[in-house]
């Protein structure tokens, strides 16, 4: 989903997080392929797209999953950030109304535009059934003219073995006729695994 760079402010916390036993491994989630083109593609222009996803870490041994482990996240491409939890808030959604859905909520050149209607500026998270907002403060450029553009976390596992990772795709590299991808990648020290946001097919 294509989304424009929100408002917002979440707090997370680690309660002492645990190494990774030897016989832990880590899963990524899928890769996600995007709807992607030059006029979603300039750098701190505030357009992009808010991908999720769910790092599982647990024992191979058991095969159980393994809560409160530490996980580093990282991205490979400086177009690509990892969003801090503190940069989320769960929001109330303002209703659609009937006859409606996101596909209206686009600009007179069929590109998304949050500022069509109220309730087009929101992130659903599908697996909680939560709606989030992410700030607008986020990418914005300090008083040095450098913008925040993390791409470094540091995360533990809940009870399930899933570390929830938010990511801001803001600029895909030139890639030929295309665009290149973006690695996501999850290590718990021994092993890593990764995803990758890229261009969709024919786009």
């Amino acid at each position: 989903m294509i989304a424009a760079l929100l408002v917002a402010t979440l707090t997370g916390c680690m309660n002492n997080p645990l190494q990774a036993p030897s016989t832990a491994a880590i899963v990524a989630p899928a890769s996600v392929k995007l709807a992607w083109g030059d006029s979603y593609n300039g750098l701190n222009d505030g357009l992009g797209a808010v991908i999720l996803g769910d790092f599982y870490v647990y024992d191979t041994v058991t095969d159980m999953p393994l809560e409160n482990i530490k996980v580093e996240v990282t991205s490979n491409s400086s177009g690509t950030y990892i969003v801090p939890p503190e940069a989320l808030k769960r929001a109330a959604y303002p209703e659609i109304p009937e006859g409606y859905s996101l596909n209206d909520c686009v600009d007179d050149n069929g590109n998304f535009d949050s500022s069509v209607y109220e309730w087009c500026a929101w992130v659903y998270d599908t697996v909680t059934g939560e709606y989030y907002e992410i700030t607008g403060d986020y990418a914005d450029n300090d008083s040095s003219g450098q913008s925040y553009r993390p791409n470094y976390m540091l995360g533990t596992t809940d009870g399930s073995g899933l570390l929830r990772v938010y990511v801001y795709v803001d600029y895909l590299f030139p890639d030929g006729e295309s665009f290149a991808n973006s690695q996501i990648v999850g290590s718990i020290g021994h092993d890593s695994s990764y995803f990758e946001v890229g261009p969709g097919t024919g786009n």
